[in-house]
């Protein structure tokens, strides 16, 4: 990825990455996370009217990675944070509507209080549906982290 951060623009896509541009993120985000201090994220998220809605709040200072999604989504971003757009980072500051592929992953650093809307058509009847729908890596997201724990 290039080192330069980018200001965003209303242009940008989040692109998809190639499965080896994702394992490489993955892997940097992995060990950088090995070494920090864990937090709980609350999650809110329902379905409503045929959309699936997922809504996390990321506190300043912190560093998140979203799982790999297979569906394309709208994101909306309130707040202040630099996040991966396929191979570069942007910064993003304010409020953005963004859209992002199917086959993709993210990784956010937020410098202010950021929340992080994600949202997508979907036939689910559950959340657990909808997330299931979304990502292979269901398990690991932030709302299944107690019972990911639990089961180590």
């Amino acid at each position: 990825m290039s080192e330069e951060i980018q200001k965003y623009n209303s242009d940008n896509v989040i692109h998809s990455l190639s499965i080896e541009e994702q394992n490489t993120l993955k892997q940097i985000v992995i060990e950088a996370v090995k070494r920090t201090d864990q937090i709980d994220i609350p999650v809110d998220q329902y379905i409503h009217a045929g959309v699936y809605v997922r809504t996390v709040k990321i506190p300043a200072g912190l560093i998140a990675c979203g799982a790999f999604l297979k569906v394309p989504t709208s994101i909306i971003i309130s707040g202040n944070c630099t996040m991966s757009m396929g191979d570069k980072m942007v910064n993003v500051d304010g409020y953005k509507v963004l859209k992002g592929e199917a086959g993709r992953r993210q990784v956010f650093r937020a410098i202010e209080d950021t929340y992080i809307t994600m949202f997508f058509r979907t036939d689910a009847k559950t959340t657990e549906e909808a997330e299931m729908e979304s990502t292979d890596e269901y398990r690991l997201l932030t709302n299944h982290r107690k019972e990911l724990l639990n089961s180590e």
